[in-house]
């Protein structure tokens, strides 16, 4: 492994620790294990709503919702439906849809697939465009998509690619991604 690569990797893992504050700070301690990994990834997924400037144009105007696209994860849209009901993330509602087609996807803001072998096809069909997208597959991150979540035991963390994010025109907060310096 090189230099930049380790040094990337080392982003990452910072990245990933400051997602995990996020979410430390959303559920008390107490409660944490309490929660199904269905409501973990919910929260993380409520939390990157949260943390995640979208362009001005990604809107229809300065009211419309955050959309999240949850595909083939029928527990984890349930879990966030009612994660974010009567909340907001700046100022905006959040929207959760089930769908299935890239077509659908580029209508939304985030979207979260779940065990998916068209997960390649989301990918690329969303590439360029201000969709956050985040998956649990091994190779996510690598094969171009923005946050892989991964669970090691009863612990959720994940992996940003702020290279994917960036040319989508997304800013993703410092609570995400570890300052350089």
């Amino acid at each position: 492994m090189n230099s930049s690569s380790m040094l990337l990797t080392s982003i990452k893992k910072l990245a990933c620790a400051a997602a995990l504050a996020c979410v430390a700070a959303f559920v008390a301690p107490t409660d944490a294990s309490a929660q199904s990994p269905e409501q973990i990834r919910a929260i993380f997924l409520f939390n990157f709503a949260k943390n995640v400037e979208w362009p001005a144009d990604a809107f229809a105007d300065a009211k419309a919702p955050i959309v999240v696209g949850v595909i083939r994860a029928h527990e984890v849209a349930e879990a966030l439906d009612r994660s974010v009901r009567g909340k907001d993330a700046n100022g905006r509602e959040i929207v959760v849809k089930r769908i299935d087609k890239v077509e659908e996807a580029v209508a939304c803001h985030m979207i979260f697939i779940g065990r998916n072998d068209r997960t390649a096809e989301f990918i690329e069909g969303l590439k360029g465009k201000p969709v956050l997208t985040v998956a649990e597959d091994k190779t996510f991150t690598e094969d171009g998509g923005m946050i892989k979540l991964f669970s090691d035991g009863a612990k959720v963390g994940c992996f940003v690619n702020v290279t994917a994010s960036t040319s989508a025109g997304l800013q993703l907060s410092s609570r995400l991604v570890a300052s350089k310096n």
